[in-house]
């Protein structure tokens, strides 16, 4: 089986843990609205885990092969297009560790809300350590929502996975946030 399906380090799988911290998520009805992309050998182990944090699949979208990302996120895109007219669509690898959950459902409702502006939005984890198995972001000027709140910022640029000098004065600037994916 896949990591994302296999318990590693709690009494989950990181597909689980993915589908109980959407449930928290403001403004998230998932019953309608989940679109899961897997393959076809694991459709049923994916689906059951989903279900099991009360959040049914509304569909399942089977990849005939894996083809990493890009294509299972265009299946999902032109998937949720078919049924809505501007859909916001909240990517969620699930293979992160996420420790603070609250804080999570908090950046994702935000996130969502600017979507729903208009706006591509993704998630920028501030570094712990030189990281060279991650990608960067590099953050540029704060931007104010029309929701108020704590705001966002514009991208500068994204850095794939830079090497061990790089990821150190990446983190010294404070000017470079991990990549999370979502």
């Amino acid at each position: 089986h896949p990591k994302q399906l296999i318990e590693l380090i709690s009494n989950e799988s990181p597909l689980s843990a993915t589908a109980r911290r959407l449930n928290g998520i403001e403004n998230a009805s998932l019953g309608d609205r989940l679109l899961l992309v897997c393959g076809e050998q694991h459709r049923f182990m994916s689906a059951a885990q989903v279900a099991g944090q009360g959040a049914a699949p509304a569909r399942i979208l089977l990849e005939p092969s894996a083809r990493n990302t890009a294509p299972a996120l265009t299946l999902a895109a032109l998937d949720a297009c078919a049924y809505a007219d501007d859909p916001v669509l909240a990517v969620m690898p699930a293979d992160h560790v996420i420790v603070d959950a609250a804080a999570f459902q908090d950046a994702v409702g935000r996130a969502a809300r600017y979507a729903q502006e208009g706006a591509i939005v993704t998630l920028g984890v501030l570094p712990r350590r030189a990281e060279t198995g991650y990608g960067y972001i590099q953050v540029g000027a704060p931007r104010a929502g029309r929701h108020g709140g704590q705001g966002g910022y514009s991208i500068g640029r994204f850095v794939e996975k830079p090497d061990a000098t790089l990821a150190e004065r990446y983190l010294q600037s404070g000017d470079y946030w991990w990549n999370s994916g979502i």
